[in-house]
């Protein structure tokens, strides 16, 4: 009986922005790969690769560049009442809010809703009304993010296709911003207005395919939105986990969203990603999947991010762990102190 040849060792792009010593490690561990799935090949139990989306695989945050660019463009179509897009809003906000939308205006801000703009930004890039009250209360900050989760609720009414259409947009507007440029909108400001593909990130993906590991991507941004980002650079979009919406009848997004575990408002962040990982990807369906499982351990053999949002899933991963030190936190903590020799760090490949 013949032993089958393994294919050649898949590399990873010559690219100075790798630090040396990370380069070596995953492209020793790429070799590994191709050498052990090469024998034995597509199992049930076969393994798989996690990475993050935004400041991982792409630099920047789709979900926040959509949410603004949507308001600034007069975007979200006027929900019914402003409880229906979040489970988390407080009374306050959802004071404020009212108070400010356009009685005579089918799409939000609307034309004269300068207020109404800077109310949405400030509660969802600070969580706090523009007068200071609390903006969200009643979630589990260790499996849903509100604003993301509110962002994907205020899609409602667009079809799939319309949200690509307007993630095309949004691309097409960060990736022709000058590098390290801010934003500003309704006399708010600061937030990174640029992006950029982070190319030997997806290097490494497509590497990791090569190598037999099949790559998905779990991300606290829109289902539609990721899905059409991971399509827009070349990697499968039928491995997305994004935050899902409900559809209507006619296909349109409906203000509620799927969960997991048997929780309302799990969305794929921190713990909440664990969850999404073993009901999607795993096919569990039992409840408490927020919890570590050691079947789904076994086959996680790498994965990438670059936050605490990421943090669950990154030490689920059984043979190689990197993190993108896109910020101080708990990740690059772990990462740097590296106690069990599985933790990589690089730095971010367009500056912090």
């Amino acid at each position: 009986m013949t032993t089958p040849t393994p294919p050649a060792s898949p590399r990873l792009i010559d690219d100075a922005r790798w630090d040396p010593l990370v380069r070596i490690r995953l492209e020793a561990f790429l070799a590994s790969c191709a050498r052990e799935l090469a024998v034995a090949p597509g199992h049930d139990d076969a393994p798989f690769a996690v990475f993050d989306w935004d400041h991982t695989l792409f630099h920047g945050d789709i979900g926040d560049a959509l949410f603004l660019h949507m308001v600034k463009n007069h975007g979200f179509f006027r929900p019914e009442t402003w409880q229906d897009t979040s489970l988390f809003l407080t009374h306050e906000a959802v004071d404020a809010l009212a108070g400010l939308t356009p009685r005579d205006s089918a799409r939000l801000p609307g034309p004269g809703g300068s207020g109404l703009a800077r109310e949405m930004v400030s509660i969802y890039l600070h969580h706090r009304t523009s007068g200071g009250a609390a903006a969200f209360s009643g979630f589990n900050p260790e499996t849903t993010h509100p604003s993301y989760a509110w962002c994907a609720s205020l899609l409602a009414g667009h079809t799939p296709a319309q949200v690509a259409d307007l993630t095309h947009e949004v691309m097409v507007h960060l990736f022709n911003r000058p590098v390290g440029i801010t934003g500003e909108l309704a006399g708010l400001h600061g937030w990174a207005d640029w992006a950029r593909p982070a190319t030997p990130m997806i290097n490494l993906a497509t590497r990791l395919q090569a190598a037999g590991v099949p790559v998905w991507i779990v991300s606290a941004s829109p289902q539609h939105v990721v899905e059409t980002c991971a399509r827009h650079v070349g990697l499968d979009p039928v491995r997305v986990i994004g935050v899902r919406s409900r559809l209507a009848s006619d296909g349109r997004l409906l203000s509620r969203l799927e969960t997991c575990g048997g929780h309302d408002g799990v969305i794929p962040y921190d713990l909440g990603k664990r969850c999404w990982i073993q009901r999607i990807i795993c096919g569990r369906t039992d409840p408490c999947l927020e919890r570590s499982d050691d079947q789904t351990r076994a086959r996680l053999w790498f994965a990438a991010g670059d936050s605490d949002g990421d943090l669950a899933f990154l030490q689920d991963a059984t043979r190689l762990r990197l993190v993108i030190a896109h910020r101080d936190n708990r990740a690059v903590g772990l990462a740097t102190g590296n106690e069990d020799g599985r933790w990589l760090v690089n730095p971010p490949f367009f500056g912090a």
